[in-house]
């Protein structure tokens, strides 16, 4: 491609041309990477102390499912939320950390075909079962709606 006229060619670079560049630029790109996944995981954990089964959301869908988790919680169910704050960097560490200290089981519920699913299985590393609760589309959840399901993922397992 030229300039107008006769001015010099133009070149456009998506990626370094060179072997050397494009390491370079690659290691850059991975010190980045490891400095946002050491300052920028973010998450907040509410009732996961003792909890058995972790809710696991997001933005609106995880303050609708605070409210399912208190009503659950107040019935003797050992449940928590689980709400990452940063998406990328997946906060990982703290909820392998909630998997370690006892959390069985992993309501992913999100306002979405699954997305977080996939990192919430990686993160639990089969140490955990898994269900995700959510569609795409724009339904909004409603508390007993959460509720429900968390009663239904877990079961008679809330007596013992």
């Amino acid at each position: 491609m030229r300039g107008k006229g006769d001015q010099p060619r133009k070149v456009i670079k998506v990626a370094p041309h060179t072997d050397e560049e494009l390491i370079a630029w690659n290691r850059e790109l991975k010190a980045k990477y490891e400095r946002m996944t050491e300052r920028e995981q973010r998450h907040e954990s509410i009732l996961l102390d003792e909890a058995r089964v972790g809710v696991v959301a997001f933005g609106s869908s995880a303050r609708i499912a605070l409210d399912a988790v208190q009503r659950a919680r107040q019935e003797g169910m050992p449940v928590g939320l689980f709400r990452p704050i940063s998406l990328y960097p997946y906060p990982e560490k703290a909820l392998r950390d909630a998997v370690r200290s006892g959390v069985r089981q992993l309501l992913v519920v999100e306002a979405n075909n699954g997305q977080m699913v996939e990192d919430v299985r990686l993160v639990a590393c089969g140490q955990a079962e898994i269900r995700h609760y959510g569609s795409g589309g724009g339904h909004i959840f409603s508390p007993d709606e959460i509720y429900e399901e968390i009663k239904r993922f877990n079961g008679s397992r809330f007596n013992g």
